[in-house]
């Protein structure tokens, strides 16, 4: 069963933000061929943005979760919160 998560990055700067973004979606493609379905960036305020993933499995998701987060300590983004939710997908709707 596929799983959703929804993330919100709170930054020190909008430059810290605005780098993560431009990094975040250049890097993420590569991930499409290794079980996410979809992802959606939206920018919350200046200094946040706010993800919907959805991954094939919630093991898979794990997976690429604990990658992506060992890629922003690499790259020491400034980030001053971090709020994470995660369920399986039950419905979707697109027009």
């Amino acid at each position: 069963m596929s799983v959703g998560r929804v993330g919100m990055f709170n930054f020190l700067t909008s430059a810290d933000c605005e780098k993560f973004i431009a990094m975040h979606t250049s890097k993420v493609p590569d991930l499409l061929e290794r079980g996410l379905l979809e992802i959606t960036w939206v920018r919350a305020s200046e200094e946040s943005v706010l993800m919907f993933v959805i991954f094939e499995t919630k093991e898979i998701g794990d997976q690429l979760f604990s990658e992506m987060s060992e890629w922003r300590k690499q790259y020491d983004f400034k980030i001053t919160d971090t709020i994470v939710f995660d369920g399986d997908v039950i419905h979707q709707l697109r027009k």
